[in-house]
């Protein structure tokens, strides 16, 4: 007796028949990775597979989505970056149940399945499996695609290329059922800003990572390898077939390195307003950093190292004096607020910022990575001027990001880069304090 919870991969692995790109309709012969993802599948609920061009990765999450979407019933839909894509696999979907009923008829331990298989198109693509109710729909991706499809299981193609991949993502994630069962494929688009949340799910823990090369295709040998080599610059062909790019290096980093290094002592004009950040020192091996900007152009930091709360608070007062600033903020988790007050007793104005307090913008987890989004944003459209120090590199290099299981941005832990670099990443704080604007407005910034 055969384990209906088995039967999805036997009808994949056993009976199903594809299109192929010419159109020829052939009888499928899984890969051995399509046969490991199909074994996976009944252990993980979600899973994410960053791949090369090529592999079938689409065609296996399609017809193992329509096997459970026929036997134990629930929505499924195919969510692709452009139509032809959405209507090719919907086809395999199609096609797949049509020569499934077809071959059940001939195998009378599966008479009692008869049932299951009759169809209704609903619309182009849209069909309805009669027997449980369920519907298969493929959509185009577009920019205003929003939650119309309450799916119980989802495959997202080519995410990293979707018009509004942040915006869609979040709302088709909010139209699946509980428990929803999602396959998440694509390849890496490291150049663009559409390929920023497909980096980011990659290191999301809620799903099972799979990252499949070329090599997974036997039609991909020494031969095809020399021709598409021949075709493509080094670069292309890491990036289309070996799951690779140049962010590949750094993961999702807050601020990419490349940005930094743009970045570094650019030569614009001094501006205003003249503004501080200040980070204070949690412990005793900590330094307390004073970073000095004027316009878009930090020009300095000042370390401090072993400096009492309330000489630390004299030392930022003389600045902002000399300085002319219109406000220094401060990090005022745990001893910081003892610095918030001291400078506030001396009339200055003082912009006390909390990094667990909520964020402006509810994309973001709290305020410490709102403050680090906006450097980001200004580090990568070239809009500032920082010093070139080999300590802040290294803590820019350290910092990174990733989406919550609530789809909000969140900032790696300051203990936890603390652990990789040995001390706190006291400097790139107190940069990311002196650009953050706690009002969600953009940042004054005007020349003189």
């Amino acid at each position: 007796m055969i384990n209906k919870i088995d039967l999805p991969e036997l009808f994949v692995n056993n009976f199903a028949w594809i299109r192929t790109q010419d159109r020829n309709i052939i009888k499928f012969i899984p890969y051995s990775w399509q046969k490991d993802f199909l074994k996976l599948r009944k252990q993980y609920k979600r899973i994410i597979i960053n791949k090369s061009r090529d592999i079938g990765s689409s065609t296996i999450a399609v017809l193992d989505f329509t096997a459970r979407a026929l036997l134990f019933g629930g929505d499924f839909l195919i969510a692709s970056y452009k139509r032809d894509s959405a209507s090719f696999l919907f086809e395999t979907a199609q096609l797949f149940l049509q020569r499934l009923k077809e071959q059940m008829r001939e195998y009378k331990e599966f008479s009692d399945l008869s049932p299951y298989f009759e169809l209704e198109e609903d619309t182009k693509h849209s069909l309805i499996i009669k027997s449980t109710g369920s519907h298969i729909k493929a959509m185009e991706m577009t920019e205003k695609v929003g939650r119309s499809f309450r799916y119980k299981y989802a495959l997202f193609t080519e995410i990293a290329h979707w018009q509004n991949p942040r915006d869609s993502y979040k709302a088709l994630i909010g139209a699946g059922v509980a428990n929803a069962e999602e396959v998440i494929e694509s390849t890496r688009n490291v150049d663009e800003p559409e390929g920023e949340l497909f980096e980011e799910l990659l290191e999301n823990p809620d799903y099972y990572k799979l990252e499949l090369d070329y090599k997974v295709n036997p039609a991909h040998d020494a031969e095809w390898e020399k021709d598409k080599r021949g075709k493509l610059t080094p670069r292309e062909f890491a990036q289309e077939f070996e799951h690779s790019g140049e962010r590949s290096a750094s993961g999702n980093l807050v601020i990419p390195l490349d940005a930094y290094y743009r970045v570094i002592n650019r030569d614009i004009l001094e501006g205003l307003p003249v503004e501080l950040g200040g980070d204070v020192a949690r412990y005793g091996d900590d330094e307390s950093v004073l970073t000095i900007r004027k316009g878009n152009k930090v020009i300095r930091q000042i370390i401090y190292k072993h400096t009492d709360l309330m000489q630390l608070a004299d030392e930022f007062y003389a600045v902002y004096v000399n300085e002319k600033a219109e406000s220094i903020k401060v990090d005022a988790v745990g001893i910081g607020a003892g610095v918030v007050d001291a400078l506030r007793r001396k009339g200055v104005n003082v912009i006390e910022i909390n990094e667990s307090q909520s964020p402006y913008d509810s994309k973001y987890q709290n305020a410490r990575a709102e403050m680090y989004f906006n450097l980001r944003e200004k580090a990568m459209n070239d809009e500032i001027s920082i010093p070139d120090d080999s300590e802040l590199k290294t803590e820019i290099s350290y910092t990174h990001y990733k989406t919550n299981s609530q789809m909000r941005i969140q900032i790696e832990a300051k203990d936890e880069i603390k652990k990789k670099i040995g001390r706190s990443p006291d400097r790139a704080d107190s940069l990311a304090l002196a650009f953050y604007d706690r009002s969600g407005g953009e940042v004054g910034i005007y020349s003189i």
